[in-house]
């Protein structure tokens, strides 16, 4: 299967209040050969404010931004019609499960496409896409051999594996590092060298490229190498799996594992109210592996170079692993404790609706709608408003209105483009502390990071900030009396 590696570059920090800017993506081979890339950026939505700090990262100017030949609406078009040609593929990206990925599918979700186009089957495709994520598998292949790259301390004292940092200990250039293609092309490096000299570690990644393979690859084993990342550090578990009838948690669905280095025998004893007490203790003897973020499950073998389980017998692992697998009452007692602490964790946690862009786990989109959606890209713009009333869901309905108003306003009646505004204006201009950026919070990073430039004397900096504050005034300015 063919391989698309992507990376966006944002105008801010939240996947679903922020925009994508700049775009890469290289479709390759199995073998990492070129076979075509996308590479574009698009101009600010109106009435978003952006990060100063996400744009001095990325380097993406205000003059970029205001100029770029693609509109917002129009990028995310390209980029859904683009991956839907290269598919079926795997898309990865570096650190993108939790971030590029997420952003990714409420954009497309807020675009009126498709959301999970990366792991499910294109239209009349009969194969569906997988995903996984670069990082991952990076540090697996570095958990299991310290020498494979070069990496430098953070100011915690722990390895960095930050793409810019790696890719220049690797002598690559980058001086150009955070731009959208610079980080594509830098990915693949690390991508193809495992390719090459760790053929075990990516065979193992391809085995968890989707939700169902790793389900069944935990299913099947009697025990394996669980790659996990904590406390800033690479480490190895020797795990097995749960009885079959329980491997799932009860409401959030991970595969639940059991530590080999455990005292499983007289873990499975317990009380009722002694293993709940066990199960929060630290460390953990039960670990959660979450299919659907591209986890790395590699043979038992590797754990067992590592300590503890170096100085542990395997026949001891094995008996541990069989009592834990083929035991369905403990599988049974464990599950009924995950739902009761479950229960527990959702009274205290707070129960306000959730906004309508991160819905998107909540609540599917309808199959009609979905349908609906395909076609609503090739209507008119006046057929489209049209068109909006035909929807069930009404988030697409909101959503279809922004698009409008993004594109083609003029076709709007008076009342709906004052409403879009006012409620531009209020998001915007508002004076409390809210999940996206405001006008407020904006001057006061503007200010600090300005001030902190000045002290430097670093005047490209200081004409940068200058440049995006002139900007965020003209959009103060336009709806300050809407």
């Amino acid at each position: 299967m063919n391989i698309c590696i992507f990376d966006i570059e944002s105008l801010g920090s939240d996947t679903a209040y922020s925009s994508i800017a700049e775009f890469a993506a290289i479709l390759y081979s199995e073998d990492f050969k070129e076979l075509d890339r996308l590479n574009i950026r698009c101009r600010i939505p109106e009435g978003e404010i952006p990060q100063c700090t996400a744009l001095l990262v990325n380097r993406l100017d205000i003059k970029t931004l205001k100029s770029a030949n693609y509109s917002h609406y129009q990028l995310i078009t390209e980029i859904q019609k683009t991956f839907s040609r290269w598919s079926p593929c795997i898309f990865i990206g570096f650190s993108s499960i939790h971030f590029d990925e997420e952003m990714l599918r409420k954009e497309f979700f807020k675009n009126l496409h498709y959301p999970f186009l990366t792991n499910t089957r294109s239209q009349n495709k009969a194969i569906s896409n997988r995903r996984h994520d670069a990082l991952n598998i990076l540090r697996s292949a570095y958990a299991t051999d310290k020498k494979f790259i070069k990496t430098e301390l953070n100011e915690k004292g722990n390895v960095t594996m930050k793409l810019e940092s790696i890719s220049r200990m690797a002598g690559l250039d980058t001086t150009r590092s955070h731009s959208a293609i610079v980080d594509v092309e830098n990915t693949k490096f690390f991508l193809e060298k495992i390719y090459k000299e760790k053929q075990n570690i990516w065979k193992s990644a391809l085995m968890t490229n989707s939700k169902e393979s790793t389900e069944n690859l935990v299913n099947k084993e009697l025990m394996f190498t669980s790659c996990e990342y904590y406390y800033g550090r690479e480490r190895l578990h020797a795990v097995a799996p749960i009885h079959s009838d329980f491997l799932k948690h009860p409401v959030y669905q991970y595969l639940q594992v059991v530590d080999l280095k455990s005292d499983v025998e007289n873990i499975v004893k317990l009380s009722r109210e002694g293993l709940k007490e066990e199960i929060k203790k630290v460390p953990k003897f039960l670990r959660s592996i979450r299919q659907a973020k591209a986890p790395v499950i590699l043979n038992i073998e590797y754990a067992m170079k590592e300590e503890p389980y170096s100085v542990m017998n395997r026949s001891i692992l094995e008996k541990r692993a069989k009592i834990v697998k083929s035991n369905r009452e403990f599988g049974e007692k464990i599950s009924s404790i995950l739902l009761e602490i479950a229960e527990e964790k959702s009274q205290t946690q707070d129960q306000s609706d959730i906004d309508i862009v991160n819905s998107i786990y909540r609540k599917f989109t309808p199959s009609k709608d979905n349908i609906l959606m395909s076609k609503w890209h090739n209507l008119c713009w006046e057929d489209k408003l049209r068109s909006l009333d035909r929807f069930e869901d009404d988030r697409l309905v909101s959503f279809g209105k922004n698009i409008i108003y993004q594109e083609a306003p003029q076709i709007l009646p008076e009342t709906m483009q004052k409403e879009i505004k006012r409620d531009i204006a209020k998001k915007i201009l508002s004076e409390e502390k809210q999940k996206w950026w405001t006008v407020k919070e904006f001057y006061y990073e503007c200010d600090n990071l300005r001030q902190k430039a000045e002290e430097e004397k670093d005047h490209n900096k200081l004409r940068f900030l200058n440049e995006i504050n002139d900007y965020v005034e003209e959009v103060e300015r336009k709806y300050i009396n809407a």
